[in-house]
This record gives structure tokens, sequence and C-alpha cells, in this order.
């Protein structure tokens, strides 16, 4: 007789988990890690500081964009590079002075701590298409229950698309609406479509035999 699983003490399980999650963890940390995350977030940094005008606000962009570089890149040849790339470009010392006031200023990294220093609004976030950065005018929980609709709206259409009726629809045509407007039982309504089905089935064997008939009296 085989001994009875003894389940280990809690330190063990809790010890055991934290391995799994360790183990298994890396293979999506290319992909979702916090390094593929700044280099997103840089890429819409950089989308919204091409449409702003104000030199501030390009210098609050730059700022922002040098908070989310790697711990291997060079900052201030980072900045120069990044303006000359969006087409404003800047002087060393302007880019040792934006570095300078960004590792003075409380680094804020959440989607909305972001879009209060740019100032970004939601009608700019969605033109843009950021996803990894908030909204000055809307904040997190409604722009998730716009999400939410939006998504819901969605998967209603393709189900349109397919066919599909909507639930009011269906219900107004459902076996329980007829019966309860006719004040009968559902197996009554059954019945008497059972009953409708067998007389047309009767009716249509009954023409197709007398045409039979009819065609072997004439030959």
């Amino acid at each position: 007789m085989s001994p009875p699983n003894v389940r280990p003490p809690p330190e063990a399980v809790s010890a055991k988990k934290r391995e799994i999650a360790r183990r298994y963890g890396r293979r999506n940390r290319g992909r979702f890690g916090r390094t593929a995350f700044n280099a997103i977030r840089r890429r819409e940094i950089e989308r919204f500081a091409q449409i702003v005008t104000n030199a501030e606000d390009f210098t609050r962009c730059l700022i922002a964009w040098s908070w989310h570089l790697p711990p291997s890149a060079n900052p201030l040849q980072a900045v120069l590079n990044v303006a000359s790339v969006l087409r404003r470009p800047i002087s060393p010392a302007d880019a040792s002075s934006i570095l300078e006031e960004a590792s003075i200023i409380r680094k804020s990294k959440s989607a909305d701590g972001i879009a209060k220093l740019l100032g970004l609004t939601y009608d700019q976030r969605r033109t843009l298409r950021i996803t990894t950065i908030g909204s000055v005018n809307v904040k997190k929980g409604d722009r998730r229950e716009i999400r939410r609709v939006c998504d819901k709206f969605k998967k209603e259409q393709k189900r349109r698309a397919k066919g599909v009726r909507a639930r009011d629809e269906y219900e107004a045509n459902s076996v329980a609406e007829q019966a309860r407007a006719q004040g009968v039982s559902r197996m009554t309504i059954y019945r008497r479509k059972r009953a409708e089905q067998a007389k047309n089935v009767s009716h249509v064997t009954g023409v197709s035999a007398a045409f039979f008939l009819m065609v072997r009296t004439h030959l």
C-alpha cells in the first residue's frame, strides 16, 4: 500500500511557485519586458513631439524620453540624436541642460504621470495611437470603460455580420414569447409546429403521388 500524499508546508509551496515564475517568466521578457516597454513609450513620445510647436513642450518631451533610455545608452548622444531625427536639432549644451533637468524633476513614469508632464489630451492620444501614456482630461478608469464599450460594440457588429440576431429580436420570436402571447404552454406551441410540419409533408406527398399517377395514366 502506497503512503498517502502529504502536502508540503506553505513555505515550500511559495518557494516552488517563485522558482516556476522565475524560470518560465524569462520566455516573455524579450517581448513584454521593461526594455521593450520603454522602447515603445519612446516611440510614442517621439510621435507626440512631432506635433508640438512650443519649445518648452518639446523640452518636456525630451525629458520624458530620456527617462526611458536603456542603462547602456549614452544619454547625451541619445538626446542629440533623437532631436536631430525629429528635425529640431539642439546643441550639446541644451542637451546637457535637459538631462540635468530630467535628473532633478521627480520621475513619474505612470501613464497619467507622463501625460500630465506632456499635456497629452485624449483626442491626441487616439489620433497618434498612443497606448502606454494616459491623458490629462480622461482618467484611467474612464479610459477602461471606453475600451470596454468599444470592444462590446465591435463584437456586436461582428455577430450581426455573421447573421446572429439581436437578443431582443431573438426573444421576441422565441417559443416562450409566443406561448406567453397566446396564453398556452411551450409544449403546446411545439405540438402545433409539429402538426403543421406533418400537414405540409403529407400535402406535398399527396400532390406528388397524384402527379405520378396522372403521368402513368397517359403513358
